[in-house]
């Protein structure tokens, strides 16, 4: 569909960046991995337009497989870990010395 519009290596680079800024703005906005996985397939499909023989530069169909699935392994690890420190209490701040008792 994008090549009828722009060259196929155009296409491709245009569908890498929209993928790094959508796997930048999970950094800002955490949506719990659902951005971060969008970007992910818009890479590797980015990547994966690079794999036709007409493209500008080629890319190992191995090393796309193996980039993508250990970049869904790092959003997966990354979304677990982001999930489980959110479920941990309030350890600094007013909210934790709420029930305390002070000294003096």
């Amino acid at each position: 569909m994008l090549d009828a519009i722009l060259p196929l290596g155009a296409s491709a680079t245009i569908l890498i960046v929209i993928g790094l800024l959508l796997l930048a703005s999970e950094l800002s906005a955490p949506a719990h991995g659902v951005v971060a996985g969008l970007g992910i397939v818009a890479i590797t499909g980015g990547a994966a337009a690079l794999l036709c023989p007409g493209a500008a530069t080629m890319i190992n169909a191995p090393v796309l497989l193996l980039g993508g699935l250990l970049s869904l392994v790092a959003a997966g690890l990354v979304t677990t870990m982001s999930l489980s420190v959110r479920r941990r209490g309030i350890r600094t701040g007013r909210e934790a010395l709420l029930g305390m008792t002070g000294r003096c």
